[in-house]
């Protein structure tokens, strides 16, 4: 599995893929194999192929904060906000940590207009990721747009 992501990433894919495929039978219960594959087929081939690989990776593990973050991802493109919203809540419960899932949340919340629950995401966010410029932007802006419109 590790082989095959590594020369996807060389830009090796058809090398890549053939090992992706030959490691379905000795890890399928392997939640990190269906998030290796969603991603290269998300950015690739095709969204809806790779929320099922994501979707597939949940079966076995529920609580993968990168497979949950990825539906987001898919659902939000879909225009399926709150759903969206749902899995990029359920990655931060499994990893509060999420720097992804956190922003992604945030910046859907932004896009709705519900400015003071997308500060106090970046907020949060702030606080454990202090140097990250775009974090620190968004949350200047939702707080003085939060101060605006409510």
């Amino acid at each position: 599995m590790h082989l095959g992501a590594c020369k996807l990433r060389l830009g090796e894919e058809d090398e890549g893929w053939h090992y992706l495929e030959m490691s379905k039978e000795a890890e399928k219960d392997n939640p990190e194999l269906y998030y290796i594959r969603g991603t290269y087929l998300a950015v690739n081939i095709d969204e809806s192929q790779a929320a099922s690989e994501f979707e597939t990776g949940l079966e076995y593990d529920p609580h993968h904060p990168g497979l949950l973050n990825s539906l987001g991802i898919y659902s939000r493109n879909m225009g399926r906000k709150a759903i969206a919203e749902d899995y990029f809540r359920r990655s931060l419960r499994s990893d509060p940590h999420n720097r992804a899932a956190g922003n992604n949340l945030a910046v859907l919340l932004w896009k709705e207009k519900r400015f003071d629950e997308a500060y106090s995401v970046y907020r949060r966010l702030f606080k454990e990721f202090p140097d990250d410029e775009t974090i620190r932007e968004g949350r200047d802006l939702a707080k003085e747009l939060a101060k605006k419109f409510n």
